[in-house]
C-alpha cells in the first residue's frame, strides 16, 4: 500500500513541474539568429599508433647510420687536398696508355768510357774552381784599391769625393717601351674560373659645400 501512496504522489509532483516549465517563456542571449552552423572539413584522420621496436634494431640502425656519415667525412678529408686540374699540365690518357712508345732506353756504356766521363768531369771541377778562386781575388783586390783611392781623394778635394760616389744615371742608357697589359684574348675559356676582385675600396666622404662670405674692410 504505501509503495502505491508513493508511485500516486511522485506522479502529481512530476506533473505540477512539467505544467511550471511551460509556462515559462525561454530566450536567447545571442544577437544573431539561432541557425545552423557547419564546421570547416578539416579531412584528417586518426593518429597512427607508435609501434614498440626492440632496442638492439634501434642502435643497430643508428651505428648504421652513423658509419655511412663516418664514410663519407673520410672521403671528403681525401679530396680536399686535391687541387683543381689545369688543361695546360694535364697529361692526356691516350699517351698514358701508350706510354711505352715514348720511353727511351738508355745504352749500356762499358767500363772504359764511365772512367773517361769521370776523369774529365774531375779535370772540368778543378778547372772552374780555379777560375772562380781568380776571380774572387780579383774583385777583392779591386774593391781594396777603389776604397783606397777614395779615401786618398776626400783628402784631397771633399767636393770630387762627393761627385765620385754619385750614381751615374747614364751609365746604362736603355729604354724600354712597351705594352704595359696584355692585350685579352676573345672568347678565352679560362680553366680556372673566373676571377673576381672583392678588394674593399674606401671613398672619402664628401663634404659641403661652404658658402664664403665677402667681408668688407
Amino acid at each position: 500500500m504505501q509503495s502505491l501512496k508513493g508511485l500516486i504522489v511522485n506522479s502529481i509532483l512530476s506533473s505540477r513541474n512539467a505544467n511550471k516549465w511551460a509556462s515559462v517563456s525561454c530566450f536567447s542571449t545571442f544577437t544573431q539568429p539561432l541557425c545552423v552552423k557547419l564546421t570547416p572539413m578539416l579531412s584528417a584522420e586518426p593518429m597512427k599508433k607508435k609501434k614498440k621496436m626492440d632496442p638492439a634494431i634501434i642502435k643497430v640502425r643508428e651505428d648504421r647510420k652513423r658509419r655511412r656519415l663516418w664514410k663519407e667525412c673520410r672521403r671528403l678529408m681525401k679530396t680536399q687536398k686535391q687541387m683543381k686540374p689545369v688543361d695546360e699540365i694535364t697529361i692526356p690518357y691516350s699517351i698514358i696508355d701508350h706510354r711505352e712508345k715514348y720511353l727511351r732506353k738508355k745504352p749500356v756504356m762499358n767500363v772504359e768510357v764511365l772512367d773517361e766521363r769521370a776523369d774529365l768531369l774531375r779535370e772540368w771541377t778543378s778547372y772552374k774552381n780555379d777560375r772562380a778562386t781568380r776571380d774572387f781575388n780579383m774583385i777583392d783586390r779591386i774593391y781594396r784599391s777603389q776604397v783606397k783611392a777614395l779615401k786618398q781623394l776626400q783628402i784631397a778635394s771633399p767636393t770630387l769625393y762627393e761627385e765620385a760616389i754619385k750614381i751615374d744615371e747614364n751609365l746604362l742608357p736603355i729604354t724600354l717601351n712597351g705594352p704595359t697589359l696584355t692585350p685579352p684574348i676573345k672568347n678565352y675559356e679560362t680553366p680556372d674560373g673566373e676571377y673576381v676582385d672583392v678588394t674593399r675600396k674606401w671613398d672619402p666622404p664628401k663634404l659641403p659645400a661652404v658658402e664664403t662670405k665677402k667681408f668688407k674692410k
